[in-house]
């Protein structure tokens, strides 16, 4: 199996897309490898990359995947240009199973320009401003809905919205525990983590650094400070020399223990990128400063949470503000603790491995046989099942039998099992749908899925495998008024509700 990602990272656009990229590349190896059976396909993992800084390369390297360096000439930044640069490195490669865009410069003419060139593609995004041709999206953004970008995909598409689908890697998910037990213990501010992005190109960290010797000095205080930056960050020189007089002031450079580092700190000040929810994950209350346009609804939605205190934008930053915030803190422990319970609740309820099930396996359609009856007569006789089917009595057994053998022989009546395949796994049933023809221009469908698969869009993404056959006609679809969450699926599906148990996908919609 082959995965690609395509993402850059400079001095203008930061690191943040190479490390979230990274943090699902681990997520996603260690998901097949722990579901790897004999004589499966190799997993192979390559990111396609503009010149990236040498750190970045390393990192790659290091984690075990393939740094492959796209040919980009640096005056044509059209997405005609890069995806003829990526195709002709591809064509080299062995075929990409699924490509994974982080990228805010691609979009739909990229996605489509490269169809021959992948089976799946996923794209990460947090503007939601631009169409995409994509099979799934993933938004972590906090409190970002789903509606938001209706407009921008197409109507086949999967997506993955909100803290939920948070990606954090396995240092920061096996020290929350630690961070909890250490937050509730903390009394007073003794250690600032400062993180205002690998690259810092506009320089904040020394406009904050300056700030913080200010208020050290002029209300006595005695904190420590550690500062996180890149290696190749632009202004690393000047800062090395401003910190310098001051023992209380730590660099890292190219830090690979970021975890450690906001597990020991009491305070962070920092961007609204990637890290702000690392910092979450471990119950750090940070100050937060907006660095780009795209953080705005990051800092808005996680201040609006109470789970951070929003200093505004860069440009307007001031001594003031800042001094206002730590002081806020350091007067009030119940509003310290308070961020820090805010911090943990974003990062509750995870569905990321919901997703990865979802983005790592396929859904087909087997046509049933007789062999069948007795996994179907299990999923039917569930009582979670049965609630909403026009005939909620349990069925006898032999009745069943008798029902589904003639149900097998009705030319008119077509069963498929639901099975979920990946590379690493033999198929696996997950469910029956089944059409029913109606007229030569109708059918109804039904679906059920197997209680243990439920919640991970299987019926979803069986509704997107419907048979080409059916998809000529128009689909009927009748849903139980007080089943929300098949009222929910159909819609999902793009059926129109015509009525409070009645759906339907006719035709030209069904393309």
């Amino acid at each position: 199996m082959h995965i690609a990602f395509r993402a850059d990272a400079s001095a203008k656009i930061g690191t943040g897309h190479i490390m979230r990229c990274l943090t699902l590349a681990d997520l996603l190896s260690q998901y097949y490898h722990s579901r790897q059976s004999n004589n499966v396909p190799r997993l192979m993992i390559s990111f396609l990359s503009a010149p990236l800084p040498q750190s970045l390369q390393q990192k790659i390297i290091t984690a075990g995947y393939h740094y492959r360096e796209l040919k980009l000439d640096k005056h044509d930044h059209s997405q005609e240009h890069d995806a003829s640069c990526c195709h002709t490195l591809l064509k080299r490669l062995p075929k990409i199973n699924l490509l994974i865009v982080d990228h805010y410069q691609l979009a739909q003419k990229w996605q489509q320009l490269l169809t021959a060139d992948y089976d799946k593609i996923m794209v990460i995004d947090d503007l939601a401003n631009r169409q995409h041709q994509c099979d799934y999206l993933l938004d972590q953004t906090f409190a970002r809905r789903s509606q938001d970008y209706q407009p921008y995909v197409n109507s086949h598409c999967l997506t993955f919205i909100g803290q939920h689908y948070i990606l954090l890697r396995d240092e920061f998910l096996s020290a929350v525990k630690t961070a909890e037990k250490r937050r509730a213990s903390t009394e007073k501010i003794d250690n600032i983590l400062v993180t205002m992005g690998g690259m810092d190109e506009d320089n904040s960290s020394t406009t904050i650094i300056n700030y913080l010797i200010a208020l050290r000095t002029q209300e006595q205080l005695s904190f420590s400070v550690t500062i996180v930056l890149g290696s190749q960050a632009p202004n690393l020189t000047s800062l090395m020399a401003l910190i310098e007089p001051y023992q209380w002031i730590t660099l890292q450079i190219d830090s690979n223990s970021m975890a450690q580092l906001m597990l020991s700190a009491d305070l962070a000040i920092g961007a609204s990128g990637t890290t702000a929810w690392e910092r979450c994950s471990l119950g750090l209350p940070t100050l937060v400063v907006i660095m780009a346009d795209n953080q705005n609804l990051v800092a808005s939605n996680l201040a609006k949470q109470g789970a951070v205190i929003n200093l505004g934008d860069f440009q307007s930053l001031s001594y003031f503000k800042l001094e206002q915030a730590f002081l806020q803190l350091t007067a009030s422990p119940k509003a310290y603790q308070t961020l820090v319970r805010q911090c943990f609740d974003t990062i509750k309820q995870s569905k990321v491995s919901t997703m990865l099930d979802i983005i790592m396996t396929s859904i087909k359609l087997a046509p049933a046989t007789n062999d069948d009856k007795d996994i179907i007569f299990s999923w039917q006789s569930n009582p979670d099942i049965r609630r909403f089917s026009r005939n909620n009595q349990a069925i006898p057994y032999q009745e069943h039998c008798q029902w589904f053998s003639q149900a097998i022989a009705d030319q008119t009546r077509h069963i498929y099992l639901i099975q979920q395949c990946s590379s690493s796994e033999q198929a696996k049933n997950a469910g029956m749908i089944r059409f029913d023809e109606i007229n030569a221009r109708e059918v109804e469908v039904s679906i059920l899925v197997a209680p243990d698969l439920q919640g991970k869009k299987v019926a979803l993404r069986a509704l997107f495998a419907t048979p080409k056959i059916f998809k000529q006609k128009t689909i009927h679809a009748y849903v139980h008024p007080d089943n929300i969450a098949s009222q929910h699926l159909f819609r999902s599906a793009n059926y129109r509700q015509i009525a409070d148990d009645h759906f339907i996908l006719s035709s030209e919609n069904n393309q």
